[in-house]
């Protein structure tokens, strides 16, 4: 696994025009891992460890792993984020059996050095519509992350088509201003087929709202858009806490 996850590392490395790569391991104890990365390498390191990890098996079951990724500044204090990418996998995991043990995973993205001081549960419902927050379900890995093309799908979406998208989804947002910024971004030459194939990058185990999980897209990509585009100067700075345990 080490060997599989460091040479990937070398290859984005090279990609990116990194001087180096700092990676650390805090944690490896057993089938409990805990790494920290650059940020903008934090997304594919994910998918690649459920690649890589997908057909283990003990005493002939299944093994599979539930993580927490937290995106954040370099200088936020490490113990915190490290309880808070626990506090995500551990959240998958109390929900493992209506998941069927697949693996899965969940991310928080923290904007400054700053750290919520609630629960996640109480993050999301701060920050997005009760309902919407509600309706947030673990994702699911998925290989196509590791690929060029993946990319490709995200970039017929810019950012402000995004971010309308988002904020018409906040809390206190009208449903009407929702259907608004959806019908501008049709009307801009984005296709259906192009929104289905991004939506499908973001899998997740749905919660029986299934009209809820479209809105999820603009969420995930409101969020995470930095981190999953080619690398850049802005990305190289943060770090990624993950925790699989």
């Amino acid at each position: 696994l080490l060997l599989t996850l460091m040479t990937w590392i070398i290859e984005q490395k090279k990609k990116a025009d990194y001087s180096c790569v700092p990676i650390e391991i805090l944690l490896w104890g057993g089938d409990e891992y805990t790494f920290v990365l650059p940020a903008g390498l934090g997304w594919g390191f994910t998918q690649l460890f459920f690649e890589a990890s997908k057909d283990w098996k003990f005493e002939d079951k299944p093994l599979t792993h539930c993580a927490g990724l937290v995106f954040c500044h370099s200088k936020t204090p490490i113990s915190r984020i490290q309880a808070l990418a626990r506090e995500l996998a551990d959240g998958i995991k109390q929900d493992v059996d209506s998941m069927q043990q697949k693996n899965a995973f969940d991310y928080l993205v923290l904007e400054s050095v700053d750290f919520p001081a609630q629960s996640v549960t109480a993050f999301w419902k701060q920050r997005v519509d009760p309902d919407i927050a509600e309706a947030r379900s673990a994702l699911l890995p998925n290989a196509d992350w590791l690929t060029d093309a993946a990319i490709g799908k995200l970039d017929v979406l810019k950012n402000h088509q995004i971010y309308r998208l988002a904020h018409a989804l906040a809390k206190g947002s009208e449903p009407q201003s929702f259907k608004d910024a959806k019908e501008r971004l049709t009307t801009s030459g984005i296709t259906a087929q192009q929104i289905e194939a991004a939506q499908a990058l973001f899998s997740a185990r749905d919660r029986g709202q299934p009209g809820r999980y479209e809105d999820w897209l603009w969420i995930h990509l409101r969020e995470l858009r930095k981190y999953l585009l080619p690398q850049t100067a802005s990305t190289q700075s943060g770090r990624t806490q993950e925790q699989a345990p």
